[in-house]
């Protein structure tokens, strides 16, 4: 039925009590700008075939649900999405590179999940997830990377398994609201550390090395 909704723009059916699988007929809805499934019961895998709707612009919300399974990388197909939000599931697998592709989004929620692996080295892509993904099982070093993005004003890499050392320019430099609590094998410098204390972010709970 919900499928027969061809002419629907936004669709908001967050915070009801939906359970089950989302449904395949969604992907019939081919006007959808917006798609909002927050806050449901939902379990299941995401339909590959909402990865086809080219239609959406604005939304794609299915947070705070029970869904499982990888990102798929058909992810990356939703080129006109400005905003996608799928935390608090338990979502799992590597965060795929394909999203480097959505070069409108602006807007990339993955907290809260299972998703392991390292951040995608693809300049596009950590500039999208570059904003919150805490409360993963995400591992490796911090990309370099980190210091080319001087507009980011919030970065929470927090709950996680990262190593190595934060960059000294970029994003670090900028981000008052950095936060890379828990992460039991970073090991941060005292050096690194001052600086980070004068930007007020939140680095307790770590692992602490002497600067060689």
């Amino acid at each position: 039925m919900v499928g027969n909704l061809a002419s629907v723009i936004n669709l908001y059916m967050g915070k009801n009590i939906f359970s089950e699988s989302i449904p395949l007929s969604l992907a019939n809805c081919q006007n959808l700008e917006l798609l909002n499934l927050s806050t449901n019961n939902l379990t299941g895998t995401r339909p590959k075939k909402l990865f086809t709707l080219s239609s959406l612009t604005i939304s794609l919300s299915m947070s705070n649900n029970f869904l499982t399974g990888s990102l798929p990388s058909e992810v990356g197909d939703l080129v006109n999405l400005a905003e996608q939000d799928v935390s608090g599931n338990k979502l799992s697998g590597e965060i795929p590179a394909t999203l480097g592709s959505c070069t409108i989004l602006e807007r990339l929620h993955l907290e809260s999940n299972e998703f392991e692996g390292t951040i995608p080295e693809s300049p596009y892509s950590f500039k999208r997830l570059g904003r919150d993904v805490s409360r993963n099982n995400l591992s490796g070093k911090i990309p370099d990377l980190l210091g080319k993005f001087r507009a980011l004003n919030h970065l929470n890499l927090s709950y996680n398994d990262f190593e190595g050392e934060l960059p000294k320019e970029g994003i670090v430099s900028n981000a008052s609201g950095l936060s890379v609590l828990r992460n039991h094998r970073w090991h941060p410098t005292i050096t690194s550390t001052c600086m980070l204390a004068q930007k007020a972010s939140f680095i307790s709970r770590n692992s602490w090395a002497k600067k060689k």
